[in-house]
């Protein structure tokens, strides 16, 4: 019986790290791509804000 209650609980510690990596990833996808939006913006400042200029 202890035999199968560590293996459920390594398994759960196994699906909690991929969930966590996954999530983490998401977020560094998420963050990249609004990093990449908000350089777009700023390599054409005078477009948006010309008396920045």
């Amino acid at each position: 019986m202890q035999k199968i209650s560590l293996t459920l609980s390594m398994i759960i510690m196994i699906c909690a790290l991929l969930f966590g990596a996954s999530k983490l990833l998401n977020v560094i996808d998420i963050t990249k791509r609004n990093g990449n939006f908000f350089k777009r913006l700023f390599q054409f400042p005078g477009l948006f804000y010309p008396e920045v200029v």
